[in-house]
């Protein structure tokens, strides 16, 4: 829970639960993302809608615009870097930037 009367005036926007809402085809990027204060620091948790799973965070960081953490998923050891800003409306834009590591063997031409 956030102790909200000590939260900077530049991440109060921030502090709550987050969920996508984007119309996917899929549940692959669906999440919910907690932002909150504690003892003097942000602090984010997250997890999968579609079965529970909670990503591992860390990394997490403030500027004064935005919020960037990573995230691991540990059942499938995807790990992206997440950057999170506040819209003119109020809600989250949020980028996820991951990559995926794929073992190649070489292919005679």
């Amino acid at each position: 829970m956030s102790d909200v009367s000590s939260v900077p005036a530049a991440l109060n926007p921030f502090i709550g639960s987050w969920r996508h809402v984007a119309p996917w085809s899929g549940n692959d990027y669906l999440a919910e993302y907690v932002v909150a204060w504690a003892r003097g620091a942000v602090t984010v948790s997250g997890r999968d809608l579609s079965d529970g799973e909670e990503f591992v965070i860390s990394d997490v960081a403030f500027d004064g615009r935005s919020l960037r953490f990573r995230s691991v998923m540990p059942s499938t050891r995807r790990e992206g870097v997440n950057e999170f800003t506040v819209t003119p409306s109020g809600e989250i834009e949020a980028r996820f930037i991951f990559s995926v590591v794929e073992n190649m063997v070489r292919h005679a031409a």
